[in-house]
């Protein structure tokens, strides 16, 4: 490392020494005891945030407006409940030393009704600082990267722009399919059928349970696998295996088989209609579209156990539908909701499948695995594995695999992230403004679902769940009461709350994000001083969001996992809610784990994925721009902006509050 770049950063390192212990001399009070009436109602707490300074005594004193209620407060774990019964005091009391600073959720731990999971407050323990640590590291990774970029432009300037690229696309790959078990386990035509089957069980055990089970939603199974699946597939399947999830998809399994008139098996003659997609839609517009529909109902979909299963038998019957229309997996590449975010971050992911010698499949007549062999299908996504450059649309069905005559195709073990930086190649279509907007989608709903699943903001709370009710009669029976001696299974659907939810996601996603984002591109574009057209770099620049907005819905995920986690032990002994004890463990108690531990997990995350963000801009500017110069200087602006997202992120999950 130069002297130049080191007189940089010994202040930098400095910097983020003395800001902390700036801020606790300027927080040092002595201790003294914080009182607080907080007051719980459906679903959240008068007042939602309480602050006090570190050492202070904290005695917290719960009420009930309406029905039972608790209290506890994660990562010092202490809490209360408050039952509404008679004989029961009408306050409960909590009393601790808040010796531990940082941000902390409070929550509910009384089955209070269909928001129960996500009724939160934050407790402020002065000074914070795991925020004002991790926050001051975001700006000083950031001026790091700014001042090691400019250096190494110095020093680069003599290298020529084709030794440059050549350096960019080398990259580590191991072939899974030189391991032979694992060969010879994909070139089985049973092989999807093995990993689709048990899903396809347990869909339909979801199903039953969601109109047959109780509909508490935390002691109902379909509710608690599909919400916590999701957020398995954001913090692991996803990042790890990129679309092995679409691999053992239940979803377009039935359709599927409809179509091929065989499980297993590869049948000359296959049913339906065999339309050919459109062209005009060969993009993820309706994807798009589809997620944002789901997104308007998430307040439903994740609170109501039959508002899950009506969902889950959509998302079965439609696949079916297109398959007897379209050929092949048009449901899973042009439409489904999951496959659209899925697709996008698998990019990232250290697994990929490509062919080995594209000359080879160029010179092959055959072209069996884009036209299908006795051996296998045809492609069922569409795709053509010579021009594979990219994990977003290759499902991982292992067609490819089976059809190829010539052994041409590998499984790739990788370091992961190549796919951003490339444009697909040989006539594939280029990557456009349906997943740039997908990006926003992802980017801005990671923030939104925090706020308002985890936040404080009951306002958000209320309008998410537009359908309003208070708790169902059979969950009050056993756990509560309402105040008012009213039996409470109320349904009622508030328009004004459904068209402010509506402005909410689809706004904010389709305009606000894009109005943002367009800003710091103008700046990025002026910055270079290169003719180069606003369009090129408001697509090329939207990939550089995908690594930090990933660690966002990862932050999200791990959280909804160690916390609500332990729902599903209880669960799968009884996942009716009828009163069974299958394994041992129906009267597991709620227990979120790793509190302690959990910021910091979340703070690693959301700074990795900045780290991350901040490469990739400099990988695509290069790309972008001929001249090193341009390329450094419209990379700035692109820096500031992921630094703002980063702190942003930051301020929600660690600051507690926005």
């Amino acid at each position: 490392m130069s002297n130049h770049l080191i007189r940089y950063l010994i202040p930098l390192i400095l910097l983020i020494i003395i800001v902390p212990l700036i801020s606790e001399s300027a927080a040092q009070t002595n201790p003294t005891i914080k009182e607080f009436t907080i007051v719980a109602r459906q679903w959240g707490y008068e007042p939602s945030v309480i602050e006090v300074n570190r050492g202070d005594e904290v005695i917290i004193k719960l009420k009930s407006a309406d029905v039972s209620h608790g209290i506890f407060i994660e990562g010092y774990d202490v809490g209360t409940k408050l039952i509404l019964k008679e004989g029961w005091p009408p306050e409960k009391t909590i009393r601790f030393v808040a010796d531990k600073p940082g941000a902390f959720t409070f929550r509910c731990n009384v089955n209070c009704g269909q928001f129960h999971p996500f009724m939160t407050g934050k407790l402020i323990v002065k000074p914070n600082y795991p925020y004002i640590f991790s926050s001051t590291l975001a700006v000083l990774i950031a001026a790091v990267y700014v001042v090691f970029l400019h250096q190494r432009r110095r020093e680069m300037s003599s290298e020529t722009g084709e030794e440059q690229n050549e350096e960019k696309n080398t990259y580590w790959k191991f072939d899974l399919l030189q391991i032979p078990p694992i060969k010879k386990l994909l070139k089985l035509r049973s092989f999807q059928f093995i990993v689709i089957f048990p899903n396809i069980l347990l869909f339909f055990l979801l199903i039953s349970a969601a109109f047959f089970g109780t509909p508490v939603g935390s002691k109902n199974i379909s509710s608690l696998v599909v919400f916590l699946w999701l957020a398995l597939l954001m913090l692991l399947l996803v990042p790890l295996g990129g679309r092995v999830w679409c691999m053992s998809c239940p979803m377009p399994a039935i359709g599927e088989w409809i179509q091929r008139g065989t499980l297993t098996g590869k049948s000359k003659k296959t049913l339906g209609m065999g339309r050919m997609w459109p062209e005009k839609l060969d993009n993820i517009w309706l994807q798009n579209f589809t997620f944002l529909l789901l997104s308007t109902f998430i307040g439903v979909f994740a609170t109501r156990t039959y508002a899950t299963g009506w969902l889950l038998v959509i998302l079965l019957i439609l696949p079916v539908i297109f398959f007897l229309i379209y050929r092949g997996r048009v449901w899973c590449r042009y439409i489904c909701p999951v496959s659209g975010f899925v697709g996008l971050y698998s990019m990232i992911a250290p697994l990929e499948l490509r062919v080995k010698d594209r000359n080879l499949c160029v010179k092959h007549v055959g072209k069996d695995c884009i036209r299908g062999n006795e051996k296998g299908y045809a492609c069922p996504w569409h795709e053509s594995p010579p021009n594979l450059n990219r994990n977003a649309y290759c499902g991982l069905c292992m067609e490819c695999i089976k059809t190829c005559p010539l052994d041409n195709i590998s499984l790739n073990l990788r370091l992961g992230g190549e796919d951003l930086y490339v444009e697909p190649s040989y006539g594939a279509r280029k990557r456009g403004l349906d997943e740039a907007y997908k990006t926003f989608i992802m980017t801005t709903l990671a923030v939104v679902y925090a706020l308002i699943f985890v936040g404080p903001y009951d306002s958000l709370k209320s309008i998410a769940n537009f359908m309003g009710g208070s708790a169902y009669a059979s969950c009050c029976s056993s756990i509560s009461t309402l105040s008012n001696g009213v039996e409470a299974n109320v349904e009622s659907f508030f328009p004004e709350n459904f068209a402010i939810f509506f402005g909410l996601i689809w706004g904010s996603t389709l305009i606000v994000t894009p109005g943002l984002y367009s800003i710091f591109i103008a700046l990025s574009r002026a910055a270079s001083g290169a003719r180069i057209s606003f369009r090129k770099l408001f697509i090329n620049y939207s990939y550089t969001l995908i690594p930090e907005s990933l660690v966002a819905w990862m932050a999200f995920s791990v959280y909804i996992i160690l916390i609500n986690g332990s729902y599903l032990i209880a669960a799968v002994s009884d996942p009716f809610g009828w009163g069974w004890d299958l394994f041992g463990t129906a009267h597991y108690q709620w227990t979120p784990y790793l509190t302690w531990l959990l910021s910091y997990i979340q703070i690693a995350l959301i700074i990795l994925g900045f780290i991350f963000s901040i490469k990739v801009t400099h990988e695509i500017s290069n790309r972008t721009f001929n001249d090193e110069s341009q390329a450094f200087k419209a990379s700035i602006p692109l820096i500031a902006m992921h630094l703002g997202f980063t702190l942003l992120v930051l301020r929600v999950w660690i600051g507690g509050i926005i």
